[in-house]
């Protein structure tokens, strides 16, 4: 049996090759295999691409598959695909990297940051803490709570990342202190999250990556009204039937009394001392700048005041007024993730220009069925394939919106493709990876959960999309 090193023993320094493996988090095999199955199918040339093509063809499978597998950093995938992309992809720069450039950009790095601020602030915790206090009896109203609290704070965090993490821990704790088992925290949590997923789609704000990004996908120009008048009401229904499902699917779990939460003798209830402490000056102020924005937010289409600016003028409120933001915080901005947008954002762009999307689509050909009964269920299916090849809610988007609104042309509202596509994609996963919210939760339930309501999901997906959204879609348009 090997005997565990001496305390005075020096640690063995790694070797170069350990320290660069490390450095670019490489699983050797598994990126080998991803790299076997991306440049088979280059060779092979199943959609009859001329060189540059296959290049950039063959670039974007590893990348999706290196993403997909955890095979190598996220960030070194997505520095490869720019740098193809830029090399032999026939699109200008400008379009490789246009979510740099972009309004967008600055409205989502201020957004990390302004999240960043809420959370500093305590102000998110006070409102969570106030709904568990008051309004949770048993373990069930626990999954209503969980639905309020994500609709309530995306109106102040517009980052759905931090978002969750911040109700999480405040469930978690909530729960320890009420004792509850294993089994009920997992399905409270995983509603946690899933809830998360279905409520950003009811506002433009409410996720402003996934959102911006499908707007830009869309070829089209969404007010946040014009969002929330063909989202808001098919995705509460959505909330509320993949809550329900998840308690009929795990109702034994239910079947347990809340824990009392002990306290010293005199001492107020600690699940009070939040709520009931009076807000702080700088409390007031976070508060007062963070619903300026949201309302600046929400009437851009009468002030014309972009977004971007709107954020950027916030940011600069909070850390000038509050002392909420300090220069450590730009940690918050979340590079690598920028990176990986930016390589993500490009792929439509380049997919097209390179006539690469026009390739797969006359593979798949959806032509004929433009203009009749079974256009709409091939678009819902499309979409559905896509994003389990690719794994990814906005590499999906990037792939399938543009080339379906190629097809389509006049017969279909551009609007409604976008978000049969979003919905669908949104909806349909079976592992952590392919919803990246579901996957900033992972720690606090297991990924068999997400499997077992995924397989029911795989029916479920088009039954709501046909049945749900697209009656509303025909009313709102």
């Amino acid at each position: 049996m090997a005997q565990p090193p001496k305390a005075n023993e020096p640690v063995p320094a790694k070797g170069t090759g350990t320290k660069y493996k490390d450095l670019l988090h490489l699983k050797t095999k598994t990126f080998l295999i991803c790299l076997a199955i991306a440049s088979g199918l280059t060779v092979i040339n199943p959609l009859g691409l001329d060189l540059k093509q296959q290049i950039v063809f063959g670039s974007l499978l590893l990348t999706v598959l290196s993403w997909a597998f955890q095979a190598i950093s996220q960030s070194v995938a997505a520095v490869f695909l720019l740098a193809m992309f830029s090399t032999f992809g026939m699109t200008p720069l400008q379009q490789v990297f246009k979510f740099p450039l972009s309004d967008n950009f600055i409205t989502i790095a201020m957004s990390f940051l302004m999240s960043q601020a809420i959370v500093n602030s305590g102000i998110a915790a006070r409102l969570a803490d106030t709904l568990l206090a008051r309004f949770v009896r048993k373990p069930m109203d626990l999954i209503w709570v969980g639905i309020a609290a994500n609709f309530l704070l995306m109106f102040l965090i517009p980052q759905p990342f931090s978002r969750t993490i911040l109700l999480a821990a405040i469930f978690v704790e909530y729960i320890k202190r009420h004792k509850l088992p294993s089994a009920t925290s997992e399905i409270i949590m995983l509603n946690l999250f899933v809830t998360a997923v279905t409520t950003l789609m009811m506002f433009l704000t409410a996720d402003v990556i996934l959102n911006n990004f499908a707007v830009e996908m869309s070829g089209t120009d969404i007010s946040w009204f014009e969002w929330a008048k063909w989202m808001a009401v098919p995705s509460f229904v959505t909330t509320l039937i993949m809550s329900w499902l998840l308690i009929v699917m795990n109702r034994k779990v239910f079947e347990v009394a809340l824990g009392r939460p002990s306290a010293k003798a005199g001492d107020m209830d600690p699940e009070h001392i939040v709520s009931h402490s009076p807000l702080r000056r700088s409390e007031k102020i976070v508060l007062a700048l963070v619903l300026a924005t949201v309302g600046l937010w929400m009437t851009e289409s009468l002030h014309g005041i972009s977004s971007a600016w709107v954020a950027v003028a916030c940011v600069a409120g909070l850390a000038v007024f509050t002392g909420t933001l300090k220069f450590q915080d730009l940690k918050s901005l979340n590079f690598p993730l920028m990176l990986f947008l930016t390589a993500a954002f490009s792929i439509g762009s380049v997919m097209q220009s390179s006539g690469i999307s026009a390739a797969m689509f006359s593979v798949f050909r959806m032509d004929a069925l433009v203009g009749t009964g079974w256009f709409v269920p091939a678009i819902i299916g499309l979409n559905a394939v896509i994003h389990q090849l690719v794994g990814s809610t906005v590499t999906s988007l990037s792939i399938t919106v543009p080339g379906l609104r190629a097809i389509a042309g006049e017969a279909m509202n551009p609007i409604a493709i976008m978000f049969m596509s979003y919905v669908t994609v949104n909806l349909h996963f079976f592992l952590p990876f392919q919803q990246i919210v579901l996957l900033i939760g992972i720690e606090h339930y297991s990924p068999r959960h997400i499997l077992k309501i995924g397989v029911v999901m795989t029916v479920l997906t088009p039954v709501i999309v046909l049945l749900l959204y697209m009656p509303w879609f025909a009313l709102v348009q």
